[in-house]
């Protein structure tokens, strides 16, 4: 995925144009439309919100299912379990580790 760069390089005056100064800009200006093209797209995929630096248990991995715990106001492996004919609030999944940075934050 293109990454977002703040500004555009502009050409100064005084500086020696060839086609490597003269589109610097448009590169710039490229790679930030590829950026907001690639995030447009994902919307259109569906509805998706991004947490970032939260606080998740030891045992959540990149790519696993999580639900919030509220008692240790955390995100932790979901998995899917009844008791009496009662869903486990662990089976309500919120959303998947997407990276996590750290052994406890994702």
């Amino acid at each position: 995925m293109a990454t977002w760069t703040d500004g555009v390089r502009a050409i100064r005056d005084g500086e020696p144009v060839n086609a490597a100064v003269a589109n610097r800009p448009l590169e710039d200006l490229r790679g930030r439309d590829d950026y907001l093209k690639a995030l447009i797209d994902a919307l259109h995929l569906g509805e998706a919100l991004r947490l970032r630096e939260r606080a998740v248990s030891e045992d959540c991995a990149d790519g696993m299912a999580v639900y919030y715990d509220a008692g240790r106001r955390l995100f932790a492996p979901a998995l899917a379990e009844e008791s009496g004919g009662q869903v486990s609030p662990r089976a309500h999944v919120v959303g998947v580790v997407e990276k996590k940075h750290s052994a406890t934050v994702a």
